[in-house]
Formats: C-alpha cells, sequence, structure tokens
C-alpha cells in the first residue's frame, strides 16, 4: 500500500494555517480582558445618558422641572422632581449606581452635583453646557456633554 505524498503547496498551506490559528488563540485571553473593561465603562456612559434623556424627556411630558443628583462618592444616581417652587420630591424607583470600578466627576458644570432641567427640555447652568467625564480603573476615560438645549453626545476621546 502507497503512501499519499503531499505537495510542496499543500504543505505550506497547512503550515499558513496553523500559524494564523495559534495567533488568533494567542490573541483572546488579552482581547477578552480589554473587552469587559471597556464593556463597564461603555455600559456606565450608557446608564448616565439614558437618565438624563429620561428625566429630560419627563421634565418635558410634565412641564415641570427635574433635578438630577450624582454622588460622586457612592456612585448613586437620584432624580426629583419639583412639586412646587423650591420643593423637590424624589422618585425612588429610578435610583442607580455606576458599575462597579467606574467613577464620575464634572469637568464643568455645577458643583453641587445637581443637573438641573427646565420644563422646556433646557438644561440650568447659565448657558454654559456641562461636562461629566467617567473613568474607570484603568484610567480609560470618557466624556459626556450635555448642551444648555439639553441635547447629550459622548465626545469623542482624543
Amino acid at each position: 500500500m502507497k503512501c499519499p505524498r503531499f505537495s510542496t503547496t499543500h504543505l505550506l498551506n497547512l503550515l499558513v494555517f496553523v500559524f494564523v490559528v495559534v495567533m488568533v488563540v494567542a490573541e483572546l485571553p488579552p482581547s477578552s480582558h480589554r473587552f469587559s473593561h471597556k464593556k463597564e465603562i461603555d455600559e456606565a456612559t450608557e446608564l448616565v445618558c439614558g437618565r438624563i434623556l429620561l428625566a429630560r424627556q419627563k421634565a418635558i411630558a410634565g412641564r415641570t422641572r427635574y433635578r438630577l443628583h450624582y454622588d460622586d462618592k457612592t456612585g448613586g444616581w437620584t432624580t426629583y422632581r419639583e412639586v412646587s417652587s423650591g420643593l423637590w420630591l424624589a422618585e425612588g424607583p429610578d435610583e442607580g449606581a455606576m458599575p462597579r470600578g467606574v467613577s464620575i466627576g464634572l469637568v464643568s458644570g455645577p458643583s453641587n452635583g445637581y443637573i438641573e432641567i427646565n420644563a422646556n427640555g433646557a438644561i440650568e447652568n447659565r448657558g454654559a453646557p456641562i461636562v461629566i467625564r467617567l473613568v474607570d480603573g484603568d484610567g480609560a476615560q470618557k466624556n459626556i456633554r450635555i448642551s444648555p438645549a439639553g441635547l447629550v453626545q459622548e465626545l469623542p476621546s482624543w
């Protein structure tokens, strides 16, 4: 019985295939680690943007002012609705915390941790935009800008 002979082309193709598979397998663990941290800061960005936009929609729909308060020490968020002039009522089910390992801080805006939204959806900050910075445990940053009109956008990282 004869043993089949492989041509040099077949052996070369097999060698290239094995090399590509080894490179892909070697790259998986580090990239999956980076992806898990990226997931946390992306989740935090979605959470912050979502809370701001939800409060803005509630303010417009209810024709009343809303206030978001974030506590940078605990990472907690609370939404308040103005029930009468200067009297704010916390909306309990809207409370939440930042994902683990992500901290929040203001780059520009009110120093007391409150973001106030008028009944027309505009942000109260003397006509200046508010910029919020999110930082994860690896130092990755994302910035969120809230325009005076109440538009929310993620700023690109340069």
